[in-house]
């Protein structure tokens, strides 16, 4: 089991490394989903970048690559019916 002070500090680096391409990234995303099951239903009207599975997932869902993806979200935000409608535009 992880201990709290490692489980924090992991938490934080992700928090930096999403604010560094989403400025207005809201950290508690991070704990949300850090607290989610991983077998929970994901939401899909929100594009969280904090899991290499769940932006793998949108890539193929939304037929674009990674960088076009954090790009889309960093503009428009995180919701996926706003980044689906900047990437059919940017197309």
């Amino acid at each position: 089991m992880i201990d709290v002070q490692t489980r924090i500090k992991h938490l934080q680096a992700l928090a930096r490394a999403e604010r560094s391409v989403h400025p207005n990234f809201d950290p508690r995303t991070i704990l949300d989903r850090a607290n989610t099951p991983k077998n929970a239903r994901q939401d899909r009207k929100r594009i969280l970048l904090v899991d290499e599975h769940e932006v793998s997932r949108w890539m193929q869902s939304l037929g674009c690559r990674e960088i076009d993806l954090r790009k889309a979200v960093a503009v428009v935000g995180a919701s996926a019916d706003a980044v689906r409608k900047h990437l059919a535009e940017r197309r």
